[in-house]
């Protein structure tokens, strides 16, 4: 997934026997991973209400995903599906209806079955880059692979396929 997506996805389930859920996770080897395998495309809509920034993102079943860092502590809430999810420094597996408080950092998360999550942000703020820049951290592989796509984008001339 490219673009102003805060989630990163990739379809690949993980082999969750032994110790592998319990080792030590360097999160830039893994974000440098994910982005390596093809994308999942995992839909993402902005709700806007008094004072809230809701950002509701879709995960199919199967795809593991990575957020981008936040900058502070938010309420998230998964509104429909299975998830195990890093939180706090262990794996657990969550079902909806399930709400939490997030500390600030990254999420990362398989999704056991399709899932609908949401991020919450306390902002009057309605323009979704700025709110970005607010409240996230995109990480230098990230930023590097979404200019590179762009630029393949931009490169195909549409003409010739149509």
């Amino acid at each position: 997934m490219i673009g102003n997506e805060e989630h990163l996805g990739y379809d690949n389930t993980p082999d969750l026997e032994g110790d592998v859920m319990d080792a030590p996770i360097c999160i830039d080897d893994l974000e440098q991973k994910m982005l390596s395998q093809e994308q999942v495309e995992c839909p993402v809509f902005h709700h806007f209400g008094p004072g809230v920034y809701m950002r509701e993102a879709i995960f199919p079943a199967g795809s593991i995903g990575l957020g981008h860092k936040h900058k502070h502590d938010h309420l998230c809430i998964l509104l429909k599906g299975k998830l195990a999810i890093l939180i706090d420094g262990e794996i657990s597996i969550i079902e909806a209806p399930f709400t939490y408080t997030a500390k600030a950092g990254r999420k990362i998360w398989y999704a056991l079955e399709d899932s609908s999550f949401m991020n919450i942000l306390p902002t009057t703020e309605t323009d979704v880059d700025k709110i970005e820049e607010i409240f996230v951290e995109k990480s230098d592989h990230f930023l590097n692979f979404e200019e590179e796509a762009k630029r393949l984008i931009s490169s195909v001339n549409l003409e010739e396929h149509l």
